[in-house]
Parts: structure tokens; C-alpha cells; sequence
């Protein structure tokens, strides 16, 4: 609807298209300021998504400066205000799904916290040395194996400690490294990769390790907003990716 100086004001198709579905930043900045809003003047820039506050405004608009001698149709009014409803339903309804999701989390949080001084086990973490305390891991191999090589490797990827194992049933395999290097000495407390290969039928492959861990702290992603394990020896790890917490 045009909003003029003179007596007699006639509808404006635009503004009507405006208020129901969507209207530029500089038209709802001119009515915001008081402002009329010139049919004639080009409007430029993309259209903005509108709050309550934006569609009100332009609907009032639209209602004040009707033409009296042909006011609105029925059914274009009901149909603008159905339209506002559903704006206002839609807005409370983000709020009300964003406040759940946040409690979500917060309870999560407080769920996971528990696991705190546990020990879990999950796949691709690091084989935590501590207090020359035995690194326990799990071998997956599905299809048995006729032989299995266990290497160790340091954070500068020198190998520690090696060890073949013999024939093993499918299944998976448990192995426990006690920090012996092989030049006969312990290896000192720090993180290290353990990397094995199997041989089956002929075929070298290179099973999935599952190793144990302690949980030192549970934070919650900023970016993922998953939540998240932080390990001890600095190795974080999401939530979902763990398998067992052990005793």
C-alpha cells in the first residue's frame, strides 16, 4: 500500500506482496523511521527474512492506508494473518526446540561426567603408556589369523617394540603391551601407536585395534556440538565412537 500526503490513498500491490512474503531492508527502514516508502524509488539488495516485528509493521501499514472505499478483501486479511500466526508459531516453536536441545546437552554432560577416571575403550586412540601399567587392546580379526605381528611405535615413529604372535581363531584377539622395548628396557610413560598386521590365507591385512584409555575430561564440541572425551595424554575422542567402559 502507497502511503502519500494526498487525501485519497490507493492500495499499493507491493506492499501487500511485501507483508506476506517478505519485504527489503530499505522499505522496512523507511516505515521504522517514520518514513514513506515511494513506490517509484527502485529497491535494490536481496530480500531480508522478516521477525514478528517486521510483518506487524507492514501489515499495520497496509490497514492504515487503505483505500476506505475499497478496503482490503476478506479474504486476502484472513489470509495475511494466518500467515503471521504461522510466523509467530514457527518462531516460538525454534526457541522452544533450540531450549530443549540446550538441556539435551546439559544433561548429557552431566551423564558423561561420570565416566571420569574410567577406563573406555574405543577404536584409532593412541596406546596410553601410564605408571608402566599394562596397555590393554582388542585385535579384530574375523577371519582368524595364521600368524599376527604387534608393532609399536613412539611419537617420532621409531618403532619400540615388536612382537609376533602365533595362529589365532576368529574372533577378537586380546593383547596387552607392558611398556618393554626391545632392547630390553620400559619405555617411558607418553603416548604411542600400535599398529598390527595379520596374515590370513595368504593375505597380509591390517586388522582394526581397540584400545583402552582413561577419561580425564568430557567437554562438549563447540563446532559438532557432540559431545567429547579428552583422554588422558591429551587424545580427545567423541562420545559415540566408544565401545566399552572397562572396570
Amino acid at each position: 500500500m502507497s502511503i502519500s500526503s494526498t487525501s485519497s490513498l490507493s492500495p499499493d500491490p507491493s506492499l501487500a506482496a511485501a507483508a506476506s512474503t517478505g519485504t527489503s531492508s530499505a522499505v522496512l527502514a523507511s516505515l521504522k523511521s517514520g518514513g514513506s516508502p515511494s513506490p517509484a524509488a527502485p529497491v535494490t539488495g536481496s530480500s531480508t527474512s522478516m521477525n514478528q516485528s517486521d510483518f506487524l509493521l507492514l501489515f499495520t501499514t497496509q490497514l492504515k492506508n487503505q483505500d476506505p472505499t475499497k478496503p482490503t478483501d476478506n479474504t486476502e486479511f484472513v489470509a495475511q494473518l494466518a500467515q503471521f500466526s504461522q510466523l509467530e508459531a514457527t518462531t516460538n516453536m525454534s526457541s522452544s526446540l533450540s531450549g530443549l536441545v540446550s538441556a539435551m546437552q546439559s544433561n548429557g554432560l552431566m551423564t558423561a561426567s561420570s565416566l571420569i577416571g574410567q577406563s573406555i575403550s574405543a577404536p584409532g586412540i593412541p596406546a596410553v603408556l601410564s605408571g608402566s601399567q599394562p596397555v590393554p587392546a582388542a585385535i579384530s580379526l574375523p577371519n582368524g589369523a595364521s600368524s599376527v605381528q604387534v608393532n609399536i611405535y613412539d611419537a617420532l615413529n621409531n618403532l619400540v617394540h615388536s612382537e609376533t604372535l602365533g595362529s589365532q581363531p576368529p574372533g577378537d584377539l586380546s593383547y596387552a603391551w607392558d611398556g618393554s622395548t626391545d632392547s630390553g628396557g620400559q619405555a617411558p610413560d607418553g603416548n604411542y601407536q600400535m599398529k598390527v598386521a595379520a596374515l590370513a590365507g595368504g593375505i597380509s591385512t591390517s586388522p582394526a585395534v581397540t584400545l583402552a584409555a582413561q577419561v580425564a575430561a568430557v567437554s562438549i564440541d563447540p563446532s559438532s556440538k557432540a559431545l567429547t572425551l579428552t583422554l588422558k595424554g591429551g587424545t580427545t575422542v567423541p562420545m559415540s565412537s566408544v565401545t566399552s567402559v572397562n572396570n
